[in-house]
């Protein structure tokens, strides 16, 4: 059986850490290998130590074999295993330092049963060219063999893959586990400070692929400093200190650097934050204002607008209908045939 593989980082001075636990059952029967790795990407700044650690139960007395590959990169070596089945192989710094920035992939090989690697390297059939291949073959092309170094050679994960594809074989009782991780230039970033007061004080932070434990220099000047002669001082303030590296997250540490501004003149500053191992470095400014930041006074609430209700619209009468000429003559009329009537009679 093999456990899923896990990072960390180790709280030791220069160091970059790569946890590989490779937990493998030996009761003659081949173990089968993990599928998934949470946070395998890990990022490392060039100059820091890699360490792949982990077990390898029933110690084997052959340990195990640590293959690595990336963009015009190969190495394969073997690490003891203790009595308690750890082991822990190093990446040095000054290798990581040579490694161009990119991709990396590790595979651990564990020899299982019969305690021998059944899936070797080959360095002597060809000068200049390293062959991978299952032990007795002596194929130099085909599908159990490939070139990790020299002309025709696979790179990186094609080369990861190829390797993986042999240790599968049926055949293979070794086992493996894999991950992969990031060599990266040195890199320190600060994050964004608003206005600072000087009777507050403020915390400077930011994130750095610098491995844990790691000493930044953290400066703050005043621009006043720059601008002074012999003959005409102008007073300046500022802080410096140290400050560690600490844990983040899969692709960065962070940092943190408080400071009490108090003594500080209004002016503009300067914050620098550089690494003693590498001297890599970041800056950005600040604005430093005397007293406190101003309190923002909550809204006034107004009262709401009392409705004011429409008047309504008077009506305007309707004009009478104009009487015609015509009604006036028909009344008369009837009036004359009546009296016409009442002098005959």
């Amino acid at each position: 059986m093999i456990e899923e593989i896990t990072m960390k980082q180790k709280s030791w001075k220069e160091r970059s850490v790569l946890a590989l636990i490779l937990l493998i059952a030996i009761l003659g029967i081949p173990a089968t290998a993990a599928a998934s790795m949470p946070g395998s990407l890990h990022s490392t700044a060039k100059g820091d130590s890699i360490f792949i650690e982990g077990h390898a139960y029933g110690s084997p007395s052959a340990g195990v074999a640590v293959w690595i590959f990336g963009h015009n990169y190969y190495l394969r070596d073997t690490q003891s295993v203790e009595s308690d089945a750890s082991f822990s192989y190093e990446l040095t710094g000054t290798r990581t330092n040579q490694m161009a920035s990119g991709q990396y992939f590790a595979v651990v090989q564990h020899p299982m049963a019969n305690n021998r690697f059944d899936v070797i390297e080959d360095t002597t059939t060809t000068a200049g060219t390293t062959y991978v291949r299952m032990r007795g073959s002596v194929a130099t092309s085909g599908a159990d063999v490939f070139i990790a170094e020299g002309p025709g050679r696979l790179q990186g994960s094609n080369a990861a893959e190829a390797l993986i594809r042999l240790l599968d074989n049926q055949n293979i009782d070794d086992t493996y586990m894999r991950t992969t991780f990031l060599i990266e230039e040195p890199r320190i970033e600060i994050d964004p400070i608003n206005t600072i007061y000087t009777a507050e004080r403020f915390m400077i932070t930011g994130r750095t692929n610098l491995a844990v434990g790691n000493d930044l220099l953290v400066e703050v000047v005043s621009s006043a400093f720059g601008h002074t002669s012999k003959t005409k001082p102008e007073p300046f303030s500022g802080a410096s200190g140290i400050a560690k590296v600490v844990p983040g997250d899969a692709f960065s540490q962070r940092f943190f650097f408080e400071v009490d501004p108090a003594a500080f003149l209004p002016d503009e500053y300067t914050i620098k934050i550089t690494s003693l191992k590498t001297d890599q470095a970041a800056t950005t400014t600040i604005t430093v204002l005397e007293g406190m930041p101003p309190t923002e006074e909550p809204p006034t609430d107004l009262p709401a607008p009392i409705p004011t209700m429409p008047e309504p619209e008077t009506p305007s009468p309707e004009p009478e209908p104009e009487k015609s000429p015509l009604i006036y003559a028909t009344i008369a009329a009837l009036l004359a045939v009546m009296l016409f009537a009442w002098k005959r009679g």
